[in-house]
């Protein structure tokens, strides 16, 4: 295996240990992949990681550069960059298609993230055959997180505390990955 300028630079900040993980959060249509997604963001804030304000991100209308930004709305995507213990994660929450994906995950893979965190519909779409390829490409290992949804579910009052435990589930085992 031949190692990019950006993945040696990386592996000598980072430790060769840290670099590089994919976590993708898998679930259908409207089961809150982006909800669970921004849980992690505000869990690792909340834990001590720190906003990079790197100016390659400002082309993205979704970045988030600082903490008065935060919380976004539910409807809003975000792609924001955090340090973390060591770590250089990149988190987006638009996984819908392809073509804006691949803008992002590029650029995390150019600013030498460690771990990058997306959503993605399940094995087989468009969008998590990307993401499978890409891995092979950078000699990444894929790791999958499961959504336990909550489709159609969450405007009904009396499944608000199980959707929130679905979310909070998928959020700690993405944390834990990291």
């Amino acid at each position: 295996m031949i190692l990019g300028v950006h993945t040696l630079f990386a592996k000598f900040i980072y430790g060769w240990d840290a670099y590089m993980k994919f976590i993708v959060l898998v679930g259908k249509d409207n089961t809150g992949k982006t909800t669970t997604l921004k849980k992690v963001i505000d869990e690792l804030i909340a834990k001590g990681a720190k906003i990079v304000n790197d100016p390659a991100f400002n082309k993205f209308g979704s970045c988030v550069t600082s903490a008065s930004q935060l919380p976004v709305s539910a409807q809003n995507e975000i792609t924001i960059l955090l340090e973390y213990k060591n770590k250089r994660i990149g988190i987006t929450t638009y996984g819908d298609t392809e073509d804006v994906l691949n803008t992002k995950i590029d650029l995390f893979i150019r600013v030498g993230c460690t771990h990058i965190i997306c959503g993605s519909h399940p094995d087989g779409s468009s969008v998590y055959t990307y993401l499978e390829n890409t891995a092979r490409k950078n000699n990444v290992k894929l790791t999958e997180v499961t959504k336990i949804g909550c489709k159609g579910d969450k405007a009904d009052p009396k499944y608000d505390k199980v959707c929130d435990y679905a979310d909070r589930l998928a959020a700690d085992e993405i944390i834990l990955h990291i």
